[in-house]
């Protein structure tokens, strides 16, 4: 087997695609009825299936994937890749959300009906004073958004839904972290509702309609009717990359794969201040490059994925790896990995394409085909990844920049 450096989806002949079911996947459902299912990294074009009628609610359980229609009819997609008709909601499923293995389903009737995911049995059903548009689930506790621009805040079994919070217009999508509630509205603006104080802390206007939000890896994606999705760094505002849909994003949902190792040496103590406590250094885009793993960390099944991305468009890099951990000035970076100087388990060369991302896989038959006796990839080993990336108009006058860097510890 030879390695793979997939670029953006820039494909040829010699590249490959990890298995879907050991990434993180990004589910895009439309007005269209189609469902498209692809990487949280750039554009998703596989197609995957289509609804009976117009797309509007999506949430995840594991690899399982549940898509609600304007008619309040709900669809599964499982682990065998089929989308098909599950059963008909109890409301018009205008959001989902998944609590203990449950489907809850808001309707703009003001009912949330908790539901048995496999057989649509209703389990329970609570009430909010308003018309829910809109569900974002931490534990038990249940965020519901309304097209009367408030958030009412309760218990996901107990219910007691009290009002919470406010925007600027009726809110058509939400997400949070654990910190914040982002809030979106039509009229193209995303709210950010401290969760302690409830007050508006930011706002930002990221030129959508803001459909759909969803997190990942610490950014928000935002989906607009235009077929947009961008990234976004939640602190500023700002767009990280976005690209676009070829129908309207009304609906999404990520599948979070989890993580095989670890990530360290993030952008702190940076040459000249680019400070980026979620990447590497900042580089040209204003944003440190980010490195991440999916799959396993099994020698024999070789499926593991290191995926960098928030790169400089159409930039030359690599991966590396080495078996020491450190963290010195490199370039408008650091080097996280490898005694002193380079290190010399290089990865071939690949682009960052348009989107800034490019993936590693078949990483083992690669090491262990190319590399010497020290560079071998082992049950037991703990190897060290950091991606490398030309950067000519990046900070501290240097040229090249790196990213984080990401600890795997092998097994057989």
């Amino acid at each position: 087997m030879r390695t793979v450096l997939r670029t953006s989806f820039l494909a040829v002949a010699v590249f490959g695609a990890a298995s879907a079911a050991l990434a993180d996947e990004l589910f895009i459902g439309s007005t269209s009825t189609l469902i498209y299912q692809g990487t949280p990294f750039g554009p998703t074009q596989n197609l995957i299936g289509a609804c009976g009628g117009s797309a509007q609610s999506m949430a995840t359980d594991g690899s399982d994937i549940f898509i609600g229609d304007v008619t309040g009819r709900i669809y599964h997609r499982d682990t065998s890749g089929f989308l098909t008709y599950a059963y008909d909601a109890p409301n018009d499923a205008q959001a989902l959300a998944f609590q203990n293995g449950d489907l809850l389903v808001g309707g703009s009737d003001g009912s949330i009906a908790r539901l048995n995911k496999t057989t649509g049995q209703v389990l329970a059903t609570l009430t909010v004073p308003v018309p829910v548009t809109a569900l974002a689930l931490d534990g038990s506790t249940l965020y519901a958004g309304s097209s009367f621009g408030i958030v009412h805040k309760g218990d996901a079994i107990s219910g007691g839904f009290q009002f919470w919070g406010t925007c600027g217009g009726p809110v058509a999508s939400m997400a949070l972290n654990s910190t914040h509630v982002f809030l979106g509205t039509n009229q193209g603006v995303v709210y950010k509702l401290d969760r302690t104080t409830q007050q508006i802390a930011a706002q930002f206007t990221p030129n959508s309609d803001c459909e759909a939000l969803a997190m990942h890896l610490g950014d928000l994606l935002i989906g607009g009717t235009d077929g947009s999705i961008k990234r976004i760094d939640v602190g500023s505002g700002a767009i990280k990359t976005s690209w676009l849909q070829p129908v309207s994003v009304d609906a999404l949902a990520v599948a979070d794969a989890g993580e095989p190792g670890s990530a360290y040496c993030f952008g702190v103590t940076c040459p000249c201040g680019n400070v980026d406590t979620l990447g590497g250094c900042a580089n040209s885009t204003g944003f440190g490059a980010r490195l991440t793993g999916a799959g396993t960390t099994s020698v024999a099944s070789d499926d593991l994925v290191i995926t960098a991305f928030s790169l400089p468009a159409n930039r030359a890099g690599r991966f590396y790896m080495g078996a020491i951990q450190n963290s010195v000035p490199f370039g408008a970076g650091l080097l996280c990995t490898g005694a002193q100087g380079y290190p010399v388990f290089r990865f071939p060369v690949g682009n960052s394409g348009a989107n800034g991302s490019f993936e590693l896989a078949n990483i083992v038959a690669f090491a262990n085909s190319t590399f010497p006796a020290g560079g071998q990839i082992a049950p037991g080993s703990t190897w060290n990844f950091q991606g490398w990336t030309r950067d000519p108009n990046g900070p501290c006058g240097a040229t090249f920049n790196t990213t984080n860097a990401y600890a795997v510890t092998f097994v057989p």
